[in-house]
């Protein structure tokens, strides 16, 4: 990862205000802007609408973004596909230039196209120190996607123990319904995912809760699915047999 602090020429400077290709950038920038090179990326593609800071958050380029920053790029821009600069960091994990982002002022509350906001994205991945940053920026714990979904629901789908620590320290409520309907408990307990299962209920979620569309409660879902530790843990919740 580079770390040369950019003194931008003439040209540098005017093609960071200009739309520009990745050859161009490379050619512009020398061998340290050639890596979006070498995993025989089209150089000749345009960029769909993505400003110099979405290229240099997803290279990525630490000491180029705050060059961009202090050049007082707009942190609000989105590309085609509505993603912003720290949308492009978050999804790949750069801590560093999440952090220059956030102290940028980059929105934490935004969403993308899907309704998925930077929260939704660092906690789909697995990036717990990208959550935490996140949290502390002010973004919305129990914000939901355009299918209903917080990121506790996303967090107990996908298995990230502490993440789920995080989100209820956080605030984050056991008790919202996506639009299935389906509660984070419902997740874990149909993944199989017993700490999880265990931290919901301790943080006081329903062991009860009901999918409106097949009456299924998570203690039925983990007998279904055969996850024997989920299914004590629910029994001894007192969970409801149907």
């Amino acid at each position: 990862m580079p770390s040369t602090s950019y003194d931008l020429s003439h040209a540098q400077t005017t093609a960071l205000l200009q739309g520009r290709t990745v050859v161009e950038y490379a050619s512009l920038f020398g061998p340290a802007a050639d890596a979006p090179l070498q995993g025989n990326a089209d150089p000749t593609l345009p960029r769909d609408g993505e400003t110099p800071l979405h290229w240099a958050a997803r290279h990525p380029f630490p000491s180029l973004v705050a060059t961009l920053l202090q050049y007082k790029a707009d942190v609000h821009v989105r590309n085609t596909k509505g993603k912003s600069a720290l949308d492009v960091a978050v999804k790949r994990g750069y801590t560093d230039v999440v952090t220059m982002l956030l102290e940028a002022k980059a929105s934490v509350q935004e969403a993308n196209r899907d309704g998925w906001t930077p929260l939704h994205v660092a906690t789909y991945h697995g990036y717990t120190l990208i959550v935490r940053l996140l949290l502390d920026a002010g973004a919305d714990v129990n914000a939901t996607t355009t299918a209903g979904d917080t990121p506790l629901h996303v967090a107990a789908r996908y298995g990230h123990d502490s993440i789920i620590e995080v989100l209820l320290a956080c605030g984050a409520s056991t008790y919202m319904y996506n639009h299935s309907p389906t509660t984070a408990l419902h997740w874990a307990a149909a993944e199989g995912h017993a700490p999880i299962v265990e931290m919901l209920l301790e943080a006081g979620a329903d062991t009860d809760p009901v999918q409106a569309t097949d009456l299924w409660t998570p203690l039925m879902l983990a007998a279904a699915h055969g996850h024997n530790a989920v299914v004590e843990s629910l029994l001894r919740r007192y969970a409801s047999i149907f």
